[in-house]
């Protein structure tokens, strides 16, 4: 092990796919057709990408860990990747035949765009949970139109086709956004009031920016406003699952991207999650885990 992962920047894409997307508009947007897996040979690495990403595959059958959760990936599923998360597929599956599509958009280009960045964060966010979904034939056709109209808009080299893509792909991350929070929604408890939920999808994007620092509950209890009591009511209620499970469950999920994919020993990973002490992360991760950091990375 050489490095803990690799950074990827949408912009640096192309040196794994040909990109349909040309001019200004690639910095921000990155669509490819994919044939005989040969793309796919970049998630053979763990990787982490500065964009959000849909991937659908035509045809093939093969695995991928997202944040150390293995799920399956085969025809018509659509895979949805959020900024920051942590991307692998099995490193031994052979990719002859596999044919895919991959979306790649920009955060810029999002909140540019005539898009409720914060609440597509947020939904993002829960979509973590479930990053894959099957589409039926329906919604097949659906995905097809937008991607067939891109090509088509492209072709044309219109002067200001760039706002014509942006606003197309707009209404793409709305459609993509519903088809995820359906699926959702479906298995949630309809008794949830809003105000759970609401205060749930908050909390989760405030974890998400801040766990490598904060791992009190006290933390985002001032940050929204309550009590870490009532806090913790909301988000048991909303989740089956306490805001202390949850923080820990971020900072573990860091701790170990940290000792499967890096080289850096225990006491500078204690001191990058902002831990008092190495012995403090011993106890923290033993606790959480059922072993030392250690007997996790010669499992």
């Amino acid at each position: 092990m050489n490095n803990e992962y690799r950074e990827i920047r949408l912009t640096n894409l192309d040196k794994a796919y040909p990109n349909l997307i040309d001019g200004d508009l690639s910095n921000d947007l990155y669509i490819s057709a994919v044939c005989n897996g040969s793309g796919l040979e970049l998630l053979k690495y763990p990787s982490r990408f500065d964009c959000y990403i849909a991937f659908y595959c035509i045809k093939g059958n093969f695995k991928v860990n997202i944040n150390l959760k293995e799920f399956e990936v085969t025809d018509g599923t659509l895979l949805f990747y959020v900024p920051g998360c942590i991307i692998c597929a099995d490193r031994d599956v052979d990719l002859t035949g596999c044919e895919f599509v991959l979306i790649a958009i920009s955060r810029g280009i999002l909140q540019n765009a005539k898009v409720n960045f914060s609440r597509l964060y947020d939904e993002a966010m829960r979509v973590m949970a479930k990053p894959c979904i099957s589409l039926n034939k329906e919604q097949q056709v659906i995905c097809g139109h937008y991607y067939h109209l891109t090509e088509a808009l492209i072709q044309t080299k219109s002067h200001n086709i760039k706002d014509a893509v942006i606003d197309l792909y707009s209404s793409l991350s709305h459609y993509l956004g519903s088809l995820w929070i359906d699926t959702l929604c479906s298995d949630a408890d309809g008794a949830d009031s809003l105000r759970s939920k609401s205060c749930f999808e908050k909390f989760m994007k405030l974890l998400a920016e801040h766990h490598n620092d904060e791992h009190e509950v006290s933390f985002y209890a001032a940050k929204l406003n309550l009590t870490p009591k009532y806090l913790s009511q909301l988000i048991k209620k909303t989740s089956g699952k306490s805001a202390p499970d949850w923080i820990a469950s971020f900072v573990i999920l860091e701790a170990k991207n940290y000792l499967k994919y890096s080289d850096l020993d225990v006491k500078e990973i204690s001191y990058r999650l902002k831990f008092s002490s190495t012995p403090v992360f011993f106890r923290y991760f033993k606790t959480h885990t059922g072993m030392t950091p250690l007997e996790y990375r010669k499992s």
